[in-house]
């Protein structure tokens, strides 16, 4: 019983060291082992051990004894490394138990934005990250198939500083100036929302202040004007004029963001509700007339159906028509053919009848006639 005991407690201990701790008490309990093998593999060697030593009843238990004494012994010097503080050079921060630092989303086409990824960055320094860390995990959260990646692993001497300018030119973000002017002209879209137009124009205020401190421009834009002009922004580009005139009040002060969605809101709400109660009105306005309607004149009645009855008798009046027959020359007619290509004054094939001589012949000439009767009169 003791055996099985002794057993149960080395591999509970056994497990929990490291390979070198394991090598060192394979060592000492003078059981054979090969230089530079793992932990698993001392593990294997070591339950081969404990399986000899409960074949071998009279010295096994004996044996169990000294292998539970050497485990304890190499634990026990484990723990006492451990706890040993260990000293870190001037100007170091101590480590400390942090996990490690993770950018949360990925990085690339349609991964997390650029002001997310700053952010996180900036939350990574306050709790203590080294540079190296924060690097690093910025390398990782890049997708393997951009390649921003391989020119970052490659960049030697790299910088928080020169990290960012180098994202906010992968990112393509625009500048300081370009954001104002959209946000200073920003207009409501033809099939955006009313709240979608605040959120946008209260975001765009949010990344002119973000890009004057990340830009090292000459041209910065204080907080106060950027504010005021996103709220001008507001008032000024909706497309419902009531909604814009329900918020006059609340944008003429200095409210924060949650009140100025609160009152949105509201003023949609409201506004959507006046709509609903107009359309209603009307539609019982229009049953109302139409039951309203005087009944119509029996003798008008008469005189639209005697109306359609002339149109339809004309309808059928013009589809009953004969074609007209297609001209033809005297033979052909005689014949019955139906295709005819000759004159039809004088049947010849050697031209059409508006050249035909005939024709012109059979013409009464009373130029001519005059003609000659005022010349015998001389």
């Amino acid at each position: 019983m003791a055996t099985e005991e002794a057993q149960w407690a080395v591999k509970a201990k056994m497990y929990t060291l490291e390979g070198d701790k394991l090598g060192a008490v394979l060592e000492r309990m003078g059981i054979a082992c090969k230089a530079g093998l793992g932990k698993g593999s001392h593990l294997k060697t070591l339950e081969s051990f404990i399986r000899d030593c409960a074949k071998d009843e009279p010295g096994g238990a004996k044996k169990m004894q000294l292998l539970l004494a050497a485990v304890s012994e190499e634990e026990m010097k484990e723990e006492t490394l451990s706890e040993v503080p260990v000293e870190t050079p001037p100007g170091v921060p101590a480590a400390s138990n942090k996990k490690e630092l993770k950018i949360h989303g990925s990085i690339g086409k349609q991964g997390i934005s650029f002001i997310n990824i700053i952010r996180q960055m900036d939350s990574a320094e306050c709790r203590g990250y080294l540079v190296t860390e924060i690097i690093d995990a910025i390398i990782r959260a890049i997708s393997p198939t951009e390649p921003l990646r391989g020119y970052i692993e490659g960049k030697t001497g790299l910088t928080l500083p020169l990290l960012r300018k180098l994202l906010r030119s992968y990112f393509q973000e625009r500048s300081a100036t370009e954001l104002y002017q959209e946000l200073s002209c920003g207009v409501q879209g033809r099939d955006e929302q009313t709240l979608d137009f605040v959120w946008r124009m209260l975001d765009l205020g949010q990344k002119v202040i973000f890009s004057c401190r990340e830009e090292d421009s000459d041209i910065t834009y204080e907080e106060k004007l950027v504010r005021k002009v996103t709220l001008r922004a507001i008032q000024t580009g909706l497309r419902d004029p009531l909604i814009a005139q329900e918020l006059k009040t609340t944008l003429s002060g200095e409210p924060n963001d949650d009140v100025i969605v609160s009152e949105v809101s509201a003023a949609v709400s409201a506004e959507k509700e006046r709509r609903q109660k107009n359309t209603r009105v009307a539609s019982v306005r229009t049953l109302g007339e139409e039951d309203n309607k005087p009944p119509a004149d029996h003798a008008t009645l008469e005189i639209l159906r005697d109306l359609q009855a002339q149109v339809a008798a004309l309808r059928t009046d013009q589809g009953s028509r004969q074609p007209r027959p297609k001209r033809q020359c005297p033979p052909c007619k005689e014949a019955g053919r139906s295709d005819c290509s000759h004159c039809f004054q004088c049947g010849s094939s050697e031209h059409f009848w508006a050249g035909c001589r005939q024709r012109r012949n059979r013409r009464p000439k009373q130029g001519n006639d005059n003609e000659s009767t005022t010349t015998g009169n001389r």
